[in-house]
């Protein structure tokens, strides 16, 4: 039996209405180019800085007599590179944000990638109004040289514990930036954003 769409002996198939181009796709393509290339900087940047601090510290102190020049020129470093950090993860969150407004719910992982930059943004916000803080007024309070104060001083004490508390942040810093790499890149490829 002939179905009622199919086209009777010698008339031709019924050509296809061409559908009208989308009008989203013509900025959604150069924005998630240039969002690519935002979080390609931001996150280079996020991990080469925590990078650069992991290796200035042992090399500070490895090469200077005085413990105490070594801490003031580790801390000048400091004071450079964390605020860098801060703007590298809030070209993150931004660029996150407007990814999240053009997916929607068709990027599953998307909610992973917002808990990742939050955690980051959370931990550089941390160190730098909390850890950075505590640590010179715990050595303010200690006499100079460093050396000059015992072991078993309750403000040594204190000071050393919370730079464990400042390295171990930095160090899961660091591996929330790997963890965002290939959550990244997926992204990149599915884009077909090449690599700057």
């Amino acid at each position: 039996m002939r179905s009622a769409a199919s086209p009777r002996a010698g008339e031709s198939a019924p050509i296809p209405f061409p559908r009208a181009p989308d009008p989203d796709a013509r900025w959604q393509k150069p924005l998630r180019a240039i969002l690519g290339y935002v979080e390609f900087f931001g996150l280079a940047f996020w991990i080469g800085g925590l990078a650069t601090l992991a290796l200035l510290a042992p090399l500070l102190f490895q090469t200077i007599p005085s413990r105490d020049l070594a801490g003031e020129v580790f801390g000048r470093s400091l004071d450079r590179i964390l605020p860098l950090l801060a703007i590298c993860v809030g070209l993150l969150i931004c660029a996150t944000a407007t990814r999240q407004a053009i997916d929607r719910p068709s990027d599953p992982l998307g909610f992973i990638n917002w808990l990742v930059v939050i955690a980051m943004a959370g931990i550089i916000g941390y160190v730098i109004l909390g850890v950075i803080g505590e640590m010179r007024i715990l050595r303010m309070a200690m006499p100079l040289p460093l050396e000059s104060t015992a072991p078993d001083d309750p403000l040594r004490v204190a000071f050393n514990a919370v730079h464990r508390r400042a390295e171990q942040m930095m160090a899961v810093a660091f591996v929330l930036g790997l963890i965002l790499v290939p959550l990244l890149r997926r992204r990149w490829h599915a884009d077909r954003v090449t690599w700057p």
